[in-house]
């Protein structure tokens, strides 16, 4: 979504409350867009639809996951990106950690888990971008037809 086409005080006050340049929101947003296309978010979407007992909730709950893994719940943790924080370990990937040494020995550098989630988060929505990237949806308008309608419109 082009900027532009955004009704501008929402985006910029959405952007201020996130503490983001308007421009990098619409950027997040475009790669999450783009991402919940080509991972099959609308078609989960449609398939959860059609049950017969589904709930907006359940619908809210399928995009908030999508959301806060970014597609990455269901792909095996040696299939996903590498973390930068926890050396030697997948992103989103469960702590292995046994109950009996917690206390006595502590890693070098704890790494608090609400750090640990936001830097894999980042890491995971620079892969998305990357693998985004070439990206068309098969019904989306070419760019000759595009440009005609830019064209049409200014």
């Amino acid at each position: 979504m082009d900027q532009s086409s955004a009704p501008v005080g929402r985006c910029q006050d959405n952007a201020q409350r996130l503490g983001l340049e308007p421009q990098m929101l619409n950027a997040v947003a475009d790669i999450l867009i783009t991402a919940s296309y080509r991972l099959g978010l609308p078609l989960q979407l449609q398939k959860t639809m059609q049950r017969e007992e589904v709930s907006g909730a359940q619908l809210h709950a399928i995009i908030g996951n999508f959301i806060a893994w970014l597609g990455y719940t269901n792909i095996e943790e040696a299939q996903r990106p590498a973390s930068r924080v926890q050396k030697g370990a997948a992103i989103f990937a469960a702590t292995q950690r046994s109950t009996m040494l917690r206390l006595t020995k502590l890693d070098e550098q704890p790494v608090h888990a609400a750090s640990r989630y936001v830097y894999d988060w980042l890491v995971a929505l620079y892969t998305l971008a990357n693998e985004n990237a070439g990206y068309r949806h098969p019904q989306d308008i070419t760019d000759v037809d595009r440009e005609q309608l830019i064209a049409l419109i200014t």
